[in-house]
């Protein structure tokens, strides 16, 4: 009945590429231009927005390309390494688990892994076990999912959280088509404006899964997920959690604690909330939660707004990635042009913390 109910969402969800009432379309038009001075500047080589509410994609935007030497153009289908977003996938494949009554989060990881059973520090015995929920604030990781579901963990992930989605083009291993979309991923040279091709492992060779951030995906693909993700965090039919998993894994649980790369955030279960937006988030709502990866993907859902905003691009060696000048110009360019948008971010009333 589930995925019954599934498919017929993900059949309402065909892309309709037009802003409606929630913004300014001359403005919302303008976020491919902002790109494109990256590319004219040797900042990126090329780069892929989009901007969805959980029903629809309001604008999705290509400019640049993605294989500089090769002279192939980015397109709506080019692949990305999207790292540190991959956790976000994790997260909510454990909490599948979670869900199931398969795992409790306030498990010691000993009772999964009892390699972990005799805990010492440097200065003697731990004062308490290391929990799942400690793993899943961004502290450790481990291959629980793997030990509770008998599954590998890309297996895990393809079979409960991919093809439900319809998320063809997301994975840890490429085949040979689609290693032919992945962009490349540059580095600047020595003169000004000049990108540089950075070596990667083949990413048809089968390896060991990274749930940290070995995932290869499409804008289109994750905007499934995150649409899903936004959707099932109100509804009574959800398509992967129940609202009350979704809330528990995108509240703060890390308060007073300094998180990530940029100021003002906290460590949901996996997934990164903001708190105080400031700098590249002021323009976010606080309570918004997503996550970027080091290679330049940043993908945010912004609930109060009813809001996901996903940039993918492929760079290393300018410094960091979460605070980087491509995505504060990106949310400026987006959330500007939404009808609603004021200087000053508004509190957010169903912020609570678990």
């Amino acid at each position: 009945m589930r995925w019954s109910c599934v498919v017929a969402w993900l059949g309402a969800l065909a892309p309709s590429y037009a802003a409606d009432s929630l913004f300014d379309e001359a403005r919302l038009s303008q976020v491919s231009a902002r790109m494109q001075t990256f590319v004219d500047e040797g900042q990126i080589s090329g780069a892929v927005t989009l901007v969805a509410t959980q029903e629809r994609i309001l604008h999705i935007g290509v400019v640049g390309q993605s294989d500089l030497a090769a002279g192939r153009a980015m397109t709506e289908d080019t692949l990305f390494r999207i790292a540190s977003l991959t956790k976000t996938v994790t997260a909510t494949a454990l909490m599948l688990l979670v869900e199931d009554g398969r795992i409790n989060i306030d498990d010691p990881v000993a009772k999964y892994l009892p390699a972990f059973q005799q805990q010492t520090l440097k200065d003697g015995r731990a004062a308490r076990p290391v929990t799942i929920r400690d793993i899943l604030t961004h502290t450790a990781g481990f291959r629980i999912i793997e030990v509770v579901s008998g599954q590998e963990f890309s297996a895990f992930c393809r079979a409960r959280i991919f093809q439900p989605l319809g998320m063809q083009d997301t994975g840890f291993v490429l085949s040979a088509e689609q290693a032919g979309r992945l962009a490349v991923t540059y580095k600047p040279g020595e003169k000004p404006g000049e990108l540089i091709a950075v070596e990667i492992p083949d990413p048809t060779v089968a390896r060991t899964p990274g749930p940290s951030g070995g995932l290869y995906a499409t804008a289109g693909d994750l905007a499934k997920f995150y649409q899903t993700i936004l959707r099932d965090r109100t509804s009574s039919t959800p398509a992967l959690l129940p609202a009350a998993r979704v809330t528990q894994m995108t509240s703060p649980l890390t308060p007073g604690i300094v998180t990530g790369f940029t100021p003002g955030n906290a460590w949901g279960l996996g997934w990164c909330v903001v708190e105080h937006p400031q700098g590249v988030t002021r323009h976010l709502s606080p309570g918004t939660f997503g996550h970027g990866g080091a290679w330049g993907t940043q993908a945010w859902i912004d609930p109060q707004r009813g809001l996901i905003l996903l940039l993918m691009f492929q760079r290393t060696g300018f410094g960091n990635s979460d605070g980087s000048n491509v995505r504060d110009a990106f949310n400026e360019a987006v959330l500007t042009a939404y009808r609603g948008h004021t200087s000053e971010t508004a509190g957010f009333e169903s912020f609570g913390r678990y």
